[in-house]
Formats: structure tokens, sequence, C-alpha cells
């Protein structure tokens, strides 16, 4: 089977994110002055006092807008309590669920039944985990390919999730006989086994475009500093083995070589230029990150490639 591109030409994206509570914190110097009434956190502040009135008032909205569904159990496919979605969400093309905590069971077995209403009954056809980008579609191609859901999942998903058995449910729904939800990834990071192929895949990119390139000193030995990189989620002590300089002068290097080859939509992404631009573009972020633990360094972790997503990620539920 074909694998679809990523440039998210579709009528409706499904986004299952797991981050939900977002803190900003001011820039700081080096300098160490008590902290003044201003520089609070605004949910410091107590709530102004309201009227009986309106008290009265935000009830009864509440009341007139709030849904009570039936059921939070993943198998009851009864929808007749989520039917209003429909019309809350509208023609939206992306949905975030989100939840109290990362150990929230209840939680994960709700949105595992909401994922199956929006799959079923409202044509969602994509599921995007904060998990690494490289990964989950390393996961999709095995999905695609007659690996269980369980396995890749495990194999690509944080195991905050992949670990958690009320979100088996939705592992499992990749096994079924209705067309499968496409997953895909959002984080910078790596996780689970199938980071493992990242260099390898990479390299027989590089080699169907240019095999010098991929035979260079400079590619094959920053591929072996990738390696001990991504050991690192593994094995903590490999911290000090890993050369953070080469891997961030080889992997700037790698994007402009990148950028010399022609991007073609129909291929797989995996054989997609702007795919392996992104991919390393997010790599350079880790392997910063890596390299200021313990120490302060400021990242933009917004994907520098914008073109590549296409699509304008909204919070809609």
């Amino acid at each position: 089977m074909k694998i679809r591109s990523l440039c998210f030409q579709k009528p409706v994206l499904l986004v299952l994110s797991f981050t939900t509570l977002l803190f900003a914190c001011k820039n700081s110097d080096d300098s160490e002055e008590p902290a003044t009434d201003d520089d609070m956190p605004i949910f410091a502040e107590a709530p102004a006092a309201i009227s009986i009135a309106e008290r009265a008032e935000r009830i009864d909205w509440l009341t007139q807008n709030t849904y009570v569904p039936r059921s939070i159990d993943p198998f009851d496919e009864d929808y007749s309590d989520l039917a209003f979605l429909k019309d809350v969400i509208g023609s939206k093309r992306v949905v975030m669920l989100g939840e109290m905590s990362h150990g929230d069971g209840s939680t994960f077995k709700a949105k595992a039944r909401l994922i199956r209403f929006l799959h079923q009954e409202m044509g969602f056809d994509m599921i995007a985990w904060e998990s690494g980008l490289y990964d989950c579609h390393k996961a999709w191609t095995k999905i695609e390919n007659g690996t269980k859901g369980m396995e890749a999942a495990r194999n690509s998903i944080n195991i905050l999730w992949s670990a958690t058995s009320e979100v088996y449910p939705v592992f499992n729904y990749w096994d079924g006989d209705v067309t499968p939800l496409e997953l895909i990834g959002f984080d910078i990071q790596f996780f689970g086994n199938y980071k493992s192929n990242f260099t390898t895949d990479l390299n027989a990119f590089l080699k169907n475009n240019d095999a010098t390139f991929a035979a260079s000193s400079g590619w094959t030995g920053l591929s072996r500093e990738l390696v001990t990189l991504f050991s690192y989620y593994d094995a903590p002590t490999v911290l000090g083995d890993i050369d953070f300089g080469l891997i961030d002068n080889g992997l700037t290097d790698l994007v402009t070589k990148l950028q010399t080859f022609t991007q073609n939509d129909e291929l797989p992404l995996l054989s997609q230029r702007d795919f392996w631009v992104q991919v390393c573009e997010s790599t350079i972020a880790v392997n910063l990150s890596e390299k200021g633990l313990g120490k302060e360094t400021e990242l933009d972790f917004v994907p520098k490639n914008q073109e590549f997503l296409k699509i304008p990620l909204k919070i809609c539920f």
C-alpha cells in the first residue's frame, strides 16, 4: 500500500495530544532581585467576587451547555450520547483531546471511545501523538505491512501511554476491519525501539539521491554519533560520550545538502526530501536539548520547515 504524504491535504485531521497544561515564564537574567507583586503568576490572584445574580447566571449557562456522556467504555458503539459533537465540531479539521494528567486512566478510556466516534461517525482519518515524528511514521509503515497495533505503539509512542492498559483499545483498533487511522507524531524526541532504524532509513534516502555523499566520511561519522545520541534515552550514562558539536554542525550541513534534492509529494514519506529536512531540524533541537542538561539553553522548538506542515493547527475540543 502506498504511504500517503503528510502534506495534510485531507478533509479532516484528528490530533490526539497529551499535553494540556502550558506554563509561561518570564525570561530571567543572572540577577537575583526579589520578586515583586508584578512578577507573581496570574493564577495566584484571588478571583474577583461576583454577585449572587451573576453566579446564578453562570450556573444556568453551564446547565444549558453541559453534555454528560452516557459511557466511557471504548467498546460501547452506541454513539447517540456523543452526537452533539457533530454540531460542536462542525467542519473543523483538527480536534485536540487533552487530559488532567499523564496517569488519568478514566480520561484515557473516554478518549479511546471519542477516537472511535470521530473516526467512524465524523470521518477523521489521522491520529497524531505527542511522540516522535520519525518514530510514529515508522510505526505506521509497520502497521500498513501487518504489524499489530500494540507492537507498533510500544516501539514508537511514549511509554506514558503505550504501557498503559486504558490506552490499549486505541492500539488494538488498528487491527480491526475498519479503515485504520493513519498514525503520525509531533514530538522532536525519539521513543521506543524504532529510533534504531533512523540512520539506516536516512542512509537509504541519501544513497538514492547522492551515493557519493552517502559514502562520505562526514555522513558516516555523523551517523555513528546519532546512534550514540539516540541510545542516551535507554542508557543515560553515554551522555559524556556524545560529540554534540559534531552532531549540531553535521546535521546543519546535512539539512543544507538535503535541500538541494528535489521534493516529490508522490513518493512514500521515507523517500521525501521535506520529511527528512523536518526530521533533521527536529533532531538538531533534540541535540541542543540534551547538550543543555544542567545549563541554561534557549531553544526554539517551532519547526523551521513550516511548509512541510501545511495546515493551521487549531485547538477545537
